[in-house]
């Protein structure tokens, strides 16, 4: 089975945390960008399953257009200042405290959140 492959787009104390954390994983590959690219191309040769980044700081405008080419794709926005990771996928927008998505990525799913069917 190939690893889940996170990309974390810019650079944040945040993220830095994230990605260590995540690092423990052996099913998950973290490939860091230090801040967003300039066009999609480039983020979608990466084949990203999965794209972090801090609401806080560089927003990674084209992973949106890249949401909507790749069905399975997950972005999550990390926002440590209001306590939430904010997940969009093709058809559905969940908010999560950072606390339910460490639970998530560790493993141990809480209850399902509530979704919305708001697009980005």
């Amino acid at each position: 089975m190939n690893p889940l492959r996170i990309v974390l787009v810019g650079h944040s104390v945040l993220l830095d945390t994230v990605a260590v954390g995540l690092r423990r994983f052996p099913d998950i590959e973290i490939i860091p960008l230090p801040a967003p690219p300039l066009g999609m191309e480039p983020l979608a040769a990466l084949r990203p399953d999965v794209i972090l980044f801090d609401v806080g700081a560089d927003f990674p405008q084209c992973a949106f257009v890249l949401l909507q080419r790749r069905p399975g794709l997950r972005l999550i926005g990390l926002d440590a200042d209001r306590n939430r990771a904010v997940v969009w996928s093709r058809q559905q927008l969940n908010e999560l405290s950072l606390g339910e998505l460490a639970a998530i990525l560790a493993g141990n799913n809480p209850a399902p959140p509530q979704a919305t069917n708001e697009s980005p």
